[in-house]
């Protein structure tokens, strides 16, 4: 999505680049993801449970495996294995978090605008995306 969206490398998605994402590409990215992870994983996955627990951001990453307890946890202990990793899981909102590519690492910047979050979930609304 960064490459469709952002012209810098090392950006994240901000509100102006949430905008540029048309929604015949967010619907393809996502049928994607549902479709080759057996409907396990994808934004209209994520969106679901995100509505489940009230769009509460801190209940959505416990369920989704990315949060343990209290804490968000680090890239590096993300599951990229389908049979042990949570519904909804992936994708990881790098390029919303702020997780930004540096040297064959990612290091994280979150300035706790979770405002991102939600402009994109309004994004996926617009482009009528659910499970």
């Amino acid at each position: 999505m960064l490459s469709i969206a952002c012209s810098q490398q090392g950006r994240w998605l901000d509100s102006l680049s949430i905008k540029k994402i048309s929604c015949e590409e967010l619907t393809m990215i996502d049928q994607l993801w549902v479709n080759y992870s057996n409907g396990k994983f994808g934004y209209s996955i994520q969106k679901s449970i995100l509505e489940k627990v009230e769009k509460n951001i801190d209940k959505f990453g416990n369920c989704v495996g990315w949060r343990n307890g209290d804490s968000w946890i680090e890239y590096a202990r993300l599951k990229f294995d389908i049979k042990i990793a949570p519904e909804g899981h992936l994708p990881f909102y790098l390029d919303l978090l702020g997780f930004v590519w540096k040297s064959g690492w990612f290091n994280t910047y979150w300035d706790g605008d979770i405002d991102r979050i939600w402009k994109f979930v309004s994004k996926l609304d617009e482009c009528n995306i659910k499970s």
